[in-house]
């Protein structure tokens, strides 16, 4: 068994495929004579077949132009292409399926789901990209596909503990922050200082969990499709996303939420300025955590709809819900907003694929595999060579929806990286290890603040420690880094003999950018 392990973005710039060679890539700062345009019309949903080249108009900066080369692809996993060798035998054409998983947590549902999808879908001649979470794997030669599934199991499992670690710690906070708001009994009234800390917390918290759970990273998705780029074969990317629930504060007559009401209520017939000011401030906090439950989360849809245009690669996702309905009396455990589901069915309709919501991955592969994609390949030749012109493609019919990406020879992306990547530092943690009861980690990409002739970076770095559920450490460490990467060393000479769970939390204080890692830990 052959594979390539990495993070992500190491992985796509140091990569590159062997088997691939033979193909020739076009890279963008080349002189540009044709230009391929893959197009999808689409008519309530369902993608319109058997359109010829008259049916289309081309036109580059409102100038129409010449359609040269036309031709239709039709993909459907179910039924794969027969190819013949120098000796005359079939073989299986090779394709390309990129599984992405967004996933807190491994379960029954994701293993009967990759059961169904090696034993149904994939063969010894295909090729197959894993991604989980922030992780990346490749494989080139499926022979063992047995060896290859033990593989993607254990991974699967160790990032989804890792996920479900910190979205636990997340909501545990919640919860404990919850616990000290009321500490000293039903009796006693909490003060505005408490109450105003547990809600400035549960913010944070929330804040925290929609970026890390919910909010999709551009970056990520434009180095994975570089590189399905480079591959001149059916490619097919299955995204499953597991959708968790976080604890809204519950509006039940006697939950906290309503006895914080009460407390404003009263602390605004307050003559004392300082109360009254904090209770304006409570008014204020509950309206900012209500508004922002209710946004829309964050998701860059053209952005993504376009790279996958550019790749011409199908994108089906399937939504994994919660199985977990928890209510108490004062939270609720709910889904935060739809608006996610609404943008990846946008992206995925936009790249013929489909978006399933559902436990029985098996069925959702099954329909997938059904599911055909029609691409019209539409080629022509721009005006200039160097000019890269605003696209715009019509049908006869102008009740089809034509989908395409409009500036196909722009770097346009790649600008808007490096614009986010200079406003947007990601703090991130390089390297860690623990040796000999110490702690060592190499942090990067903070942001260094320069005042004067001064530069300072400023960094919280949470430790904690557990022995099974039992916390034995937990400690916060500020630091304050002058140069671009720092080592930060932590001795542990105190720690005795067993198996502990070492979590680390990174916040960059100047960005409130995060990372976060995790260590199963043994002390002979």
């Amino acid at each position: 068994m052959k594979y390539y392990i990495g993070f992500v973005l190491a992985f796509f710039s140091i990569f590159s495929f062997a088997i691939f060679s033979q193909d020739k890539i076009i890279r963008e700062d080349m002189v540009v004579i044709n230009v391929e345009v893959p197009v999808r019309v689409m008519h309530k949903g369902n993608p319109v077949d058997n359109l010829k080249k008259s049916d289309f108009r081309l036109f580059e900066n409102g100038k129409e132009l010449d359609i040269n080369g036309f031709n239709i692809v039709r993909k459907k996993i179910s039924s794969q292409s027969i190819g013949l060798n120098s000796e005359r035998k079939q073989f299986y054409k090779p394709r390309l399926f990129s599984l992405v998983f967004s996933l807190v947590q491994y379960n029954r549902d994701l293993e009967d789901g990759l059961i169904h999808f090696f034993d149904k879908v994939l063969k010894k001649s295909d090729k197959l990209l894993i991604l989980i979470n922030n992780k990346m794997f490749s494989f080139n030669d499926l022979e063992k596909k047995d060896e290859v599934f033990k593989f993607i199991k254990k991974h699967l499992k160790n990032e989804g503990l890792l996920a479900r670690t910190r979205l636990t710690r997340t909501l545990l906070k919640v919860q404990g922050d919850l616990s000290l708001a009321m500490s000293g009994g039903k009796n006693m009234i909490p003060g505005h200082y408490v109450l105003y800390d547990f809600l400035g917390a549960y913010l944070r918290a929330f804040r925290d969990y929609k970026r890390d759970f919910l909010t999709a990273d551009i970056n990520k998705y434009y180095n994975f499709s570089k590189y399905l780029e480079k591959i001149k074969m059916k490619k097919w990317v299955i995204s499953f996303y597991q959708v968790e629930l976080f604890p809204k504060l519950s509006r039940k007559m006697g939950s906290i939420l309503e006895s914080i009401r009460g407390y404003v209520e009263r602390w605004r017939m307050s003559t004392d300025p300082e109360v009254l000011f904090f209770a304006r401030q409570l008014e204020k906090m509950i309206f900012t955590i209500f508004r922002e439950q209710s946004a829309d989360i964050s998701f860059d849809t053209e952005e993504i709809t376009k790279l996958f245009y550019k790749v011409n690669t199908t994108f089906h996702s399937v939504l994994i819900p919660s199985r977990i309905e928890l209510e108490s009396q004062n939270f609720e455990y709910k889904r935060i907003s739809t608006s996610l589901e609404n943008n990846l069915r946008e992206i995925t309709e936009k790249t013929g694929g489909q978006l399933l919501t559902t436990t029985n991955l098996g069925d959702a592969i099954e329909t997938i595999s059904e599911s055909q994609d029609i691409v019209y390949m539409i080629t022509y030749a721009p005006e200039t060579e160097t000019f890269k012109g605003k696209l715009n493609v019509k049908v006869s019919n102008r009740e089809y929806k034509v989908l395409y990406d409009d500036n196909v020879r722009a770097g346009y992306l790649k600008k808007y990286l490096k614009k986010r990547a200079r406003k947007h530092k990601i703090v991130e943690i390089e390297k860690i290890s623990f040796e000999k009861k110490k702690l060592s980690i190499k942090l990067k990409n903070y942001k260094i603040n320069k005042n004067g002739k001064e530069k300072t970076g400023k960094v919280n770095m949470m430790i904690t420690v557990k022995n099974g559920n039992k916390v034995i450490f937990s400690e916060n460490k500020i630091v304050l880094p002058l140069k671009k990467e720092i080592n930060v060393d932590i001795g542990f000479d105190w720690i005795k003999k067993g198996q502990y769970d070492l979590l680390i939390d990174i916040k960059d204080l100047l960005t409130d950018r995060a990372a976060f890692e995790y260590l199963k830990i043994e002390v002979k």
